[in-house]
């Protein structure tokens, strides 16, 4: 099964290729290809990042404009899907920074937590959203490309720009985070996060 889907991750970057070439050359209505096959892991991506939903939308769009002003730098030694994660990683990172929005972020979290007793599946959906509330941009996006994109190390280390040695160890005290939060029962306090990274 791991043959077959790394046989398709194979075709697919050679078909981005070869769209790519055709956009550089001039077919601007190519990068509609592109677009269309990664815009919902894109999306997922930014939206789990910034907590927001138009917000995500934005960054999506914001996005594929600065990977088309980029296009002719990108070099086929990396992935063009862990390429296209670097930019959005990075244009994340800086939505987050402006105007602080990660503390007006965290208190809309728990405003929803206060809320009435959801559903079976909204209280799965509620410990995420309180697990993830209590992690950094960095370590959200850490989580995010290792245990759901599922990039190894070395591609993580691409696209944030960090070696491969401390993106594996910042995940090994990453999930030791999580068993900790996840065992306290309302959570770890952000004072005591920040003293224990």
């Amino acid at each position: 099964m791991k043959s077959t889907n790394t046989e398709a991750d194979s075709d697919q970057q050679t078909t981005i290729e070869t769209v790519i070439a055709q956009v550089l050359a001039g077919r601007r209505e190519c990068y509609e290809t592109i677009v269309q096959a990664y815009e919902k892991q894109i999306y997922v991506y930014c939206r789990l990042l910034l907590r927001d939903q138009t917000e995500a939308e934005d960054a999506t769009q914001e996005v594929f404009i600065k990977a088309y002003k980029g296009l002719g730098s990108y070099e086929k030694r990396a992935s063009f899907s862990s390429w296209l994660h670097r930019i959005a990683y990075h244009h994340c990172l800086d939505r987050l920074r402006s105007s602080k929005r990660r503390e007006r972020l965290n208190e809309a979290c728990k405003e929803q937590l206060r809320s009435a007793p959801p559903r079976t599946h909204e209280q799965e959906q509620a410990v995420i959203d309180r697990l993830f509330e209590e992690l950094t941009p960095e370590e959200r996006n850490l989580l995010l490309l290792r245990a759901i994109q599922q990039y190894t190390f070395e591609e993580i280390a691409c696209i944030t720009g960090r070696t491969a040695a401390s993106m594996r160890k910042q995940f090994e005290r990453l999930k030791k985070k999580l068993v900790r939060q996840h065992s306290h029962p309302g959570g770890i306090p952000h004072e005591k996060m920040a003293r224990s990274t």
